[in-house]
């Protein structure tokens, strides 16, 4: 539209005398800038970056099982899709182009121009990031045309197109962020930067990071996967929890509180799904594990210290009532399955109204590492990096997430604790590590925030495949709820683009892709097509 405006205004002032001009230029508000310092772009694109995830993750974590509805036959839960009509789901179609979009450019554009670039980098870097959790999120995606201007169409890419895309823009942000000359300056881009503080090196193993993601993607493509390139990627990013990329809230008014918390009340009726309790309680790993206090919301009955009281997670389509009154968990904001926060309410684990919400994380990185040792056969490799990732998680559970919540005091992991827990789920063989150990624990440790990563990993493997010659699900437990009715019979692998933006005004370019389909949102991904 800024771009429409000036043609308007350039043209009519070739009939007006140039004494006009300024009084006519409309582009030009001293007191509304269109363009300002450069690090003013990077807080509020960082922010608006885990709004997108948290606002998709409201409906994509009920595909992953992260969540459960607390009533009977909730379309998500059902790997259902939203009417044509709703945006649920594309949040970060709009976070990407609209509130990154020209701003991100523009951020780039003065750095440039500048010679900051660590600024630079770190744009390359959220670009990159941005386009890899789109992709992933939606399928074909607006890439080549995205920002030409005079276009009121655009055509879609495919994924492998953009995947291309994230690997050179990760390679791009690299190179600039080893640049030492120009101006490049920690104190400078650490006034907006919300997640380093401008810290150049912890961003350039960011951007490692968003490049072993997309190349561990890749595990289908027999061409295209290289497990040494997913190794050597980690290698070069994350180095401990030290380096976790985290957002924080203030958590005071709505507009500076964590979507997940209890003042925005968006997860007021999502509970605690029978998988992930499964997964931590003991009955399916064997082991319990000692986060569950951490991360699960209890019941009445173990707040209460009541003999024999267990953790009760819900199973997708049945609601919370399957479950006598005081067995029922609490919402993730300490209440009782239906109760509404505020401000006052401290909240559970992430779902906190300030605090720190993770983005990525060195434990996540280290379960890549230890999936692409164990496909390429090196168990030596993939058990000491799933031992790292085990081990760090649990740090970074206890570290962040110990301390007050709406229902008393919940104590950090001891180091007792911890050590039997170790002991419980690292085999001392690596030839016992199984793939299902390594997915089934990266899971645990991205439960509610890494939803994205763990949409892809579950597609990537068909939701309920085996690996090899392994007999347990690599997803141990897990089971498929009733499918809704517009699936026709198949699990969800996307979901559609924004409906206020491509099917409104982009409608024709969606139907080369399929996108008018009913059961769109069940063709399958290209990164869970083997090839």
């Amino acid at each position: 539209m800024k771009k429409l405006i000036s043609f308007i205004f350039i043209t009519g002032a070739l009939l007006l005398s140039t004494g006009c001009e300024d009084y006519l230029d409309i582009n030009r508000n001293p007191n509304g800038p269109q363009e300002v310092t450069a690090y003013l772009y990077l807080g509020p694109m960082q922010q608006e970056f885990a709004a997108g995830i948290q606002w998709d993750a409201r409906f994509t974590g009920y595909y992953t099982q992260n969540f459960a509805y607390y009533s009977t036959n909730y379309v998500y839960d059902l790997q259902g899709t939203p009417a044509w009509v709703s945006d649920n789901g594309g949040q970060m179609w709009r976070s990407v182009y609209w509130k990154l979009g020209w701003n991100l450019i523009d951020m780039m554009r003065i750095s440039k121009t500048e010679q900051r670039w660590d600024l630079v980098g770190i744009g390359y870097a959220l670009k990159a990031w941005g386009w890899l959790l789109l992709t992933d999120h939606h399928g074909p995606i607006i890439l080549k045309e995205a920002y030409e201007p005079g276009l009121y169409q655009f055509k879609y890419d495919n994924e492998d197109v953009v995947y291309a895309e994230v690997m050179s823009l990760c390679d791009s942000a690299v190179k600039y962020l080893n640049r030492t000359d120009g101006i490049v300056s920690a104190t400078f881009t650490g006034k907006g930067d919300q997640i380093f503080a401008g810290n150049r090196l912890r961003w350039k193993r960011l951007a490692w990071g968003v490049k072993a993601l997309a190349l561990n993607h890749l595990s289908n493509k027999s061409a295209l996967y290289d497990p040494d390139a997913v190794i050597a990627a980690v290698d070069s990013s994350m180095t401990g929890n030290a380096d976790n990329a985290m957002i924080g809230f203030l958590g005071a008014v709505s507009g500076d509180a964590n979507f997940y918390g209890p003042l925005r009340d968006n997860f007021r009726y999502a509970l605690p799904s029978k998988f992930i309790v499964s997964l931590m309680d003991g009955s399916v790993l064997g082991t319990p594990d000692p986060r569950i206090r951490l991360m699960i919301p209890p019941t009445p009955n173990i707040v209460n210290n009541v003999a024999g009281a267990k953790y009760s997670g819900v199973t997708p389509s049945l609601g919370y009532t399957t479950f006598p009154t005081a067995d029922r968990p609490y919402n993730f904001y300490g209440l009782a399955a239906v109760g509404q926060g505020n401000v006052n309410t401290t909240g559970f684990y992430i779902f906190r109204n300030a605090g720190k919400f993770p983005l990525m994380t060195y434990p996540e990185l280290q379960f890549v590492k230890a999936e692409a040792a164990f496909s390429k056969g090196d168990k030596t490799v993939a058990l000491a990096a799933y031992n790292a990732g085990v081990s760090a998680a649990v740090d970074f559970a206890s570290s962040n997430y110990a301390g007050a919540a709406t229902f008393g005091t919940l104590t950090a992991i001891s180091s007792g604790e911890k050590t039997a827990f170790l002991t419980g789920v690292v085999p001392t063989d690596a030839n016992n590590l199984t793939m299902s150990m390594i997915m089934c624990q990266k899971y645990i440790h991205l439960y509610g925030w890494g939803v994205p990563e763990t949409w892809a990993d579950m597609r990537r493997y068909h939701y309920t495949d085996t690996y090899g010659t392994e007999l347990t699900q690599i997803y141990n437990g897990f089971t498929l709820p009733p499918l809704a009715a517009e699936n026709n019979g198949k699990v969800i692998y996307r979901m559609r683009p924004r409906y206020n933006s491509e099917y409104v005004w982009n409608s024709a370019s969606l139907e080369p892709i399929g996108g008018l389909k009913t059961d769109y949102h069940t063709k399958i991904h290209w990164i869970a097509v083997p090839e």
